[in-house]
């Protein structure tokens, strides 16, 4: 469980400290050439290495999960950030007004982070709901994740897949041939808003059958 976390983090970390975009930073394909291939892996070691330097400082993961997402809005270091917020009395809603962080962007973070916390606690539910979405083998959604593909891009690269008509693997050649998730939802013409209502629909059929489970 601490190894699927030390992964995003490492992941999220990556896109904050080497200034990629998100979209182009989870583009970046395990089959591209070997020296964008290497510099990728590199990179993603370092920035491991950062989130279990924070860790063994004391702070959550769930701390350095909110930590680096404040990071990228307000442009600051995600050390200044966590340091911020040990002054404000561990307040995110403090911490977030003194970066200029509004209300509504903090309230978008802390949903990206509970949507994290399921998906951790539920993975295999989602991979099974995700198989059958993009009418995909579990064994197949598993396959990917195993060749370095993270299960988040594969629900976004899903739902574009289903606005385009297009088949999961089909958009995941998008990514081989290294265009970036902008490129992709350019040349495809898919509404942002549209995209962002596919994925949450996706997100309130799979808690859906998680409660059912439950009853």
């Amino acid at each position: 469980m601490r190894k699927v976390w030390m992964i995003t983090v490492a992941f999220l970390l990556a896109i904050v400290i080497g200034g990629a975009s998100a979209s182009s930073a989870s583009f970046v394909s395990p089959e591209n050439d070997s020296k964008m291939n290497k510099n990728h892996h590199h990179r993603h070691h370092l920035m491991k290495e950062k989130a279990e330097e924070l860790m063994n400082q004391g702070y959550t993961k769930e701390e350095i999960f909110m930590g680096a997402m404040l990071s990228k809005k307000s442009d600051k270091r995600i050390e200044d950030v966590l340091s911020l917020y040990k002054e404000k009395n561990k307040s995110w809603e403090e911490t977030a007004k003194e970066l200029g962080v509004d209300n509504e962007e903090l309230e978008k973070i802390k949903s990206i982070q509970q949507w994290g916390k399921f998906v951790e606690e539920n993975r295999e539910d989602v991979i099974k709901q995700l198989a059958a979405y993009s009418n995909t083998k579990v064994e197949g959604i598993e396959a990917y994740i195993k060749d370095g593909y993270p299960l988040h891009f594969l629900i976004g690269a899903a739902a574009v897949g289903n606005l385009s008509n297009q088949s999961l693997e089909e958009i995941l050649k998008y990514k081989k041939d290294g265009k970036s998730f902008h490129d992709i939802i350019k040349e495809l013409n898919i509404d942002h808003m549209a995209l962002r209502d596919e994925i949450e629909k996706f997100q309130n059929d799979v808690k859906k059958e998680v409660e059912n489970k439950q009853d």
